[in-house]
């Protein structure tokens, strides 16, 4: 074989795409010496091994198809499987993948390429196998290579959920095949191609090639290269039209020709030498023991320990609202925090403490608090006591349990990991948890987020919390410092200090990052960035704008080449408006060096959002969203991620004025990812708000069909089912929809007990239903009914507020009228060991004051019932309200200590009553052995029992025997020491031995201020 010029220089330089079609089969070879089928032989032995009938067709896509429709999928996918069993890789193949290749496309469906792999020492290069419907990972050049498979992986996808093997799945994947190939455009523009294991008849080759020439029109695709054992005249001229050479031979003859050119050819894929100078020099050692893992690490995470804090600081663009660079910090530039040295200090204690263990903090604060300023500031702190290895998580990153693993065990620990926005990260940071405690590792995760979004998660991690208050008086001085250092006060800087003070203060309660522009520009910080917008004189640059604005509002990354996909822009135009127009507006974030793949973002989510609200109409919206999500491409990993974001903001879509932009926006995520459940939620969900609840249904159910094992799933099914249980005309059909409603929050939660939603949904399809029917017996039922599944909840569930929420309501609609007490009364005369029904009516009279009647209800509830914490709580109220002493309560409290110290309710409210009946003893240790009971940061801290004098809060004096701007101990005569939050003091100077009046609290871990008089 005399092999091409071009293709023996791009074989001598490693610069080769390899297509491999199912004729590589050929070269893989069973126990009896055959071979494995190609497209048309697969078909004709699944049909046999089925027993269908296909005398007429040799189509596999028909075939299979035919077979899903008669035996299943599962089956169909089984059997295929079981076909390709017992075949190995003969040497001709084993060499053709130690070669060094620049990407590996095959439109197989087995595992003989990644076996190859596996079972050779000496290869040059490892896979990174991705398929049609997973998002492309980070791969490193100069170790590995992308190994596509177009058509999805038996490995990959054990149910073949993934596979494209019918013909429905040829039609329905198309877009993630054009996303696939959209990648070999961007990466490999000019890399020769080599196609083996294809017939020109094959329908697979025809729709490669065709797909090829599409995504280069109207230019072509790069010069490609035919290995085929023969082919026709016609075929070779018709090919070499298409600029595709054929090569007559089989990879035996390739083989030969390439040893006899080249002997051994060994291609190293990159330079380990370019790779290093990006590495930190104290991580060089690492790097030549294990260069692939750290260079993948440090793809994602940012070596802190040797951050570049003598860079120009970005002072001028930290003021605009962008995150500060490490020069910034490293200057000082921003100003010390009041809780930054509280959270060094946990960070010097864990790395001291001789036994470590693995330690989670989280910091909040709200929206444009400083909370990356904060994690980037604590960072250097730790770093600069010379102590551990502390690891940034870069913005667009993901976080991978191998990476965690390799850090831990290869870099001097025990490691910081440090991950903002860290709500975008539970499940990897659950998963990072898991393993560090499986390896026994010890480690650090400090995470930062926006308090809203991380309560609103539900975060399972655990650990202490620091919240970032608003500004101290002592952080005002500081921050004005800070500003008038770097020459930033703007209009204050003809103020007299006081009057600084004053006019920083009056807004203290606002974002920092507003307060900084409003009182340093004397505007409002919404009409600042509405005349930043409207000031430029490019209409390309104010569309780039909007369209990174709505990434940057959902916390994703917009790559650069989509921009110029979605807005229509040739790159070097796009490039030319940015710099000229949108220096410092948008910033640029390296999203994988290895690959030169960039991303943007606006300075702040903050400044996204008001983009897109203020300075966007509804067309310019619908067009900028519809257009981003027509350029995602999911295999890029910074695009999958922004596809999920934008799916599941219910914001963002509800801010397209029409149902119409709606649908058309959601149908066209459905063609981005066909098989995704989750976006046919966000889909449902939408039309539930747009109360086309018919609709909203087939498209829940088909989510269910699709992934049935999704526990989420379930739950939208039956909030729909309830919308339409609740607004049927029938009752005889809202009583289905009922029944089925009722069936779909059950699965949920047999799905996952310890989840609060499904208990607190069904509780309220039971009371949205008792205020639909008119009968105030059938009502008081579903009432019952619905605190019987609080009672469930609170006994089962970890995060309970919600909980308390739907019983606080059930009380409510109990009271409103004076048929539903009489009702409850005929229940209790029908059912009066009832203990859900003695606590409700006990309840209903306690808010309808009719307090004897209550104590009575009550009394014998508790006498039948003594270990209720419910009817042991509600006792104790009720006798308070009756007028009698804290003995009493504290007396029918402790009947019910057994469950009721598992509910926090409980322990505030026994824990406060123990208090003020003098016993502090007992109340401290209730107090302290609620800090071993795992109760949620939110249930921990709520102040849940607010004693009442005459019907008024309890007002205790007492002096501060502690004091700093984060938090305050009050010692008082009454009830020992009372926590004072550093949001309670606003922005007062308390001081050691001040005297001071306040509202008094309990919370599960003792008393509290409610308010500071």
């Amino acid at each position: 074989m005399d092999l091409p010029l071009g293709l023996e220089g791009a074989l001598e330089t490693g610069n080769v795409v390899l297509f491999l079609g199912s004729g590589i089969g050929h070269y893989m070879i069973n126990a009896d010496g055959e071979t494995m089928p190609d497209g048309a032989g697969l078909a004709e032995r699944l049909a046999s091994a089925l027993k269908l009938d296909i005398s007429d067709t040799s189509s596999l896509a028909k075939v299979a198809q035919l077979a899903e429709i008669r035996v299943g999928r599962v089956r169909t996918v089984r059997a295929i499987k079981e076909l390709f069993a017992g075949y190995e890789p003969n040497d001709d193949i084993r060499w053709l993948f130690s070669m060094t290749w620049k990407a590996i496309y095959t439109t197989n469906y087995d595992d003989y390429i990644e076996r190859c792999y596996r079972t050779s020492s000496d290869n040059m290069q490892n896979p990174v196998v991705m398929t049609t419907n997973s998002e492309v990972r980070s791969w490193l050049p100069t170790h590995e290579v992308p190994l596509v498979h177009l058509h999805g992986a038996l490995e990959t996808s054990p149910a073949g959920d993934n596979l494209l093997l019918t013909q429905k799945d040829y039609a329905t994947h198309r877009s993630q095949r054009e996303m696939l190939f959209n990648l070999f455009r961007t990466e490999y523009p000019d890399t020769p191609i080599l196609y083996v294991g294809y017939s020109n008849e094959d329908t697979n080759w025809a729709e490669v090639t065709t797909e090829l020439r599409a995504q280069f029109s109207p230019g072509v695709p790069p010069k490609s290269y035919r290995l085929a054992p023969s082919t026709p005249e016609l075929d070779r001229e018709l090919l070499a039209h298409d600029g595709i050479e054929t090569i007559d031979g089989t990879v035996s003859d390739l083989r030969a020709a390439v040893v006899s050119r080249f002997g051994d050819l060994r291609v190293q894929p990159g330079s380990l030498d370019k790779l290093k100078a990006q590495v930190p020099s104290q991580l060089h050692a690492v790097f030549e023991a294990q260069p692939a893992p750290l260079a993948r690490l440090l793809v994602s995470w940012e070596y802190v320990n040797q951050a570049d804090f003598s860079e120009t600081p970005n002072t001028r663009s930290f003021h605009n609202g962008n995150r500060p660079n490490w020069g910034v910090i490293g200057a000082g530039i921003n100003f010390e925090r009041d809780i930054e040295k509280p959270i060094v200090d946990d960070l010097l204690d864990f790395y001291t403490s001789p036994e470590k263990g693995l330690r989670v903090a989280t910091v909040l604060g709200s929206a444009g608090y400083g909370v990356s300023t904060l994690l980037r500031a604590v960072s250097a702190w730790y770093v600069r006591a010379h102590a551990s290895t502390v690891l940034l998580l870069k913005a667009g990153a993901e976080i991978s349990d191998g990476d965690v693993e390799f850090a831990v065990k290869n870099l001097p620990g025990p490691v910081i990991f440090v991950v903002d926005n860290a709500a975008d990260h539970l499940p990897a940071l659950n998963d990072a948890k898991s393993l560090l405690r499986t390896i026994e590792s010890p480690a650090y995760l400090l995470l930062g987020e926006r308090l809203n979004e991380w309560r609103g998660s539900h975060p399972k991690l655990g650990g202490v919390e620091f919240q970032i208050d608003p500004l101290s008086d002592l952080e005002i001085d500081r921050l004005l410092t800070s500003l008038e250092n770097a020459s930033a006060l703007g209009k204050l800087a003809e103020l007299t200090p006081e009057l600084r003070f004053s006019a920083v203060k009056t807004r203290n309660q606002q974002e920092l990052l507003v307060t900084m522009r409003e009182v340093t520009e004397g505007k409002s910080f919404d009409a600042i960035i509405e005349d930043e917008f409207r000031g430029l004189q490019n209409e390309h640059a104010a569309d780039i704008y909007a369209l990174v604005c709505a990434f940057s509002r959902v916390r994703a990354l917009a790559r650069d080449l989509l921009i110029s996909d979605a807005l229509q822009l040739d790159h070097g135009t796009m490039y030319r408006v940015m710099n000229d127009y949108l220096e410092g507006t948008v910033i640029w974030e390296t999203v994988d060096y290895s690959r030169g793949i960039d991303g943007l973002r606006a300075r702040h989510q903050i400044i996204a959002d008001i983009v897109w609200d203020r300075c966007l109409d509804q067309v310019r919206r619908e067009r900028t969203l519809i257009g981003a999500m027509k350029a995602l491409n999911l295999t890029h990993g910074v695009d999958a991620k922004a596809f999920e974001k934008f799916t599941r903001d219910d914001v963002a879509v509800d801010s397209l004025q029409t149902i119409d932009a709606k649908t058309r926006f959601f149908e066209e995520a459905t063609r981005k990812d066909p098989g995704s459940p989750f976006v046919k939620q966000h889909y449902a969900r939408m039309l539930r708000r747009e109360r086309k609840l018919d609709l909203a249904l087939a498209q829940i159910e088909s989510a269910i069909a699709t992934a049935g094992g999704h526990r989420s799933l379930h739950h939208t099914r039956g909030v729909i089912l309830r919308d339409l249980a609740i607004d049927a005309e029938s009752r005889e059909v809202a009583r289905r929809w009922l029944t089925q409603s009722e069936a779909a929050f059950e699965t949920a939660i047999r799905m996952n007990p310890r989840d609060e939603y499904g208990y607190q949904s069904l509780a309220e399809l039971y009371l949205d239903w008792a205020g639909k029917v008119e009968n105030p017996r059938e009502a008081v039922d579903y009432l019952t009914k619905a605190q019987e599944t609080v009672v469930r909840g609170l006994d089962k569930a970890v995060v309970l507020e919600g909980l308390y929420i739907v019983e606080s309501k059930i009380q409510r609609v109990l009271g409103d009228t004076p048929a539903r007490i009489t009702a409850l009364r005929t229940a209790l005369e029908e059912s009066p060991t009832s203990g859900i029904v003695r606590f409700m009516l006990g309840n209903a009279l306690r808010f309808d004051k009719q307090t004897a009647e209550a104590v009575t209800v009550l009394h014998d509830g508790l006498e039948m019932y003594p270990d209720d914490p419910r009817i042991a709580t509600s006792y104790a109220h009720a006798l308070r309200e009756a007028g009698r002493g804290f003995g009493e309560s504290v007396a029918a409290m402790r009947l019910a200590t057994t469950t009721g110290l598992r509910d926090p309710l409980f322990v505030a409210t026994f824990g406060g009553m123990l208090a003020l009946n003098g016993e502090l003893e007992e109340a401290a240790s209730v107090w302290q052995s609620a800090k071993q009971r795992g109760f949620s940061p939110v249930d921990q801290k709520r102040p849940v029992y607010k004693p009442l004098l005459d019907g008024v809060p309890t007002k205790v004096s007492g002096v501060v025997s502690a004091a700093s701007p984060t938090f305050a101990f009050i010692e008082t005569e009454t009830v020992g020491d009372v926590f004072c939050p550093g949001f309670r003091i606003g922005g007062r100077r308390l001081t050691k031995g001040q005297q001071v009046e306040f509202e008094l609290a309990f919370n599960p871990l003792g008393p509290t201020v409610l308010n500071l008089l």
